[in-house]
């Protein structure tokens, strides 16, 4: 399993590395967390652990773009200001641990973060037919694609990579309501 570990300090990053590896994880260190969301974008990742105070974009900068990015991901929050786990309650924060770390409560955290997602999938899964799955996808993927356009259809369906008329038939297939944007 993949697990990008995201921490501005090296010897951290080396220490948790080493950890993780010996449990047999595969681990992808981070020292920058902006870094941190090209890697997502291009990595299959199973689990994610991220220190906490950070420059530029710190841990609760990241649990948020994390939550609503990359939910199906589990994030195990690090740290060494136990105070400061206020607002990391994202839907998929399964813990914070304070440093130093103990190895069996990280390892225990992130096998539990994996298993609720994997649980939660699989419900969803098994007690959705497809058709149900494909229509929900469908609708959240255009619906989502035409709020980044602003509603330019042209746009939208250049980015979905069909046609524009593709696109409207989808829209009247799906009951996709549109918005005036401005």
């Amino acid at each position: 399993m993949n697990i990008l570990y995201i921490d501005d300090n090296k010897e951290s990053l080396e220490f948790v590395q080493e950890l993780l590896e010996a449990e047999g994880f595969n681990v992808i260190p981070c020292q920058e967390s902006h870094t941190s969301l090209k890697i997502l974008d291009s990595t299959k990742i199973h689990c994610i652990v991220t220190d906490l105070r950070m420059p530029v974009l710190d841990g609760k900068d990241l649990v948020q773009i994390f939550a609503g990015k990359y939910p199906a991901i589990p994030v195990v929050v690090l740290t060494g200001h136990v105070e400061a786990k206020e607002g990391l309650d994202g839907p998929n924060v399964f813990a914070v641990l304070a440093k130093p770390i103990q190895a069996d409560a990280l390892i225990n955290a992130i096998y539990d973060g994996i298993a609720c997602i994997s649980n939660k999938l699989f419900f969803i899964f098994k007690n959705t037919d497809l058709a149900t799955l494909k229509r929900t996808v469908y609708m959240r993927t255009i619906s989502s694609v035409l709020h980044k356009t602003k509603g330019n259809q042209v746009k939208a369906s250049e980015l979905l990579g069909i046609s524009r008329q593709s696109l409207l038939r989808y829209i009247k297939l799906y009951g996709i309501k549109l918005r005036r944007y401005e």
